[in-house]
């Protein structure tokens, strides 16, 4: 759950980036967590700064892991890349709970348990796996 939360909140920062970055206004993308949860300035900040660091993390950790498949099948140390496949996911595992704990503290354990239940309220519901690949992007501009 919560790794997903922190890949759509950082989203939402760059997406607030990038209209910022086109002289558009980034309010309402910037602050949509934060007025969706009732936060204050300072636990909105807690909460990107954290999510952003464990986004950076999972995100190294997504392009270690497709270079060890990308061995993997080129039939490179099968039971090396494996193992190593296998430390990286618990690493993964281990950044998201650090994560979660680090915003724990921020918190408090009160707001903290508000924060989490918001999550589950509103976030987790709205969850949807989809199986298969990722639909291809439409193709942009005209021939």
């Amino acid at each position: 759950m919560y790794p997903i939360f922190f890949r759509e909140l950082v989203a939402s920062q760059e997406a607030a980036d990038d209209a910022r970055d086109k002289g558009k206004d980034d309010t309402d993308l910037r602050t949509l967590f934060r007025h969706a949860f009732g936060l204050t300035e300072y636990e909105h900040q807690a909460l990107v700064s954290t999510a952003q660091e464990c986004v950076t993390t999972l995100r190294d950790h997504l392009r270690t892991r497709q270079e060890l498949v990308s061995e993997l099948k080129q039939g490179q140390d099968k039971a090396g890349a494996t193992a190593r496949l296998n430390q990286l996911q618990a690493a993964s595992d281990t950044a998201v709970a650090a994560s979660v704990q680090q915003l724990r503290l921020s918190l408090g354990p009160e707001r903290f348990a508000r924060l989490d239940l918001m999550i589950r309220v509103r976030v987790v519901p709205k969850l949807r796996v989809v199986n298969g690949p990722a639909p291809a992007k439409a193709p942009s501009g005209g021939d």
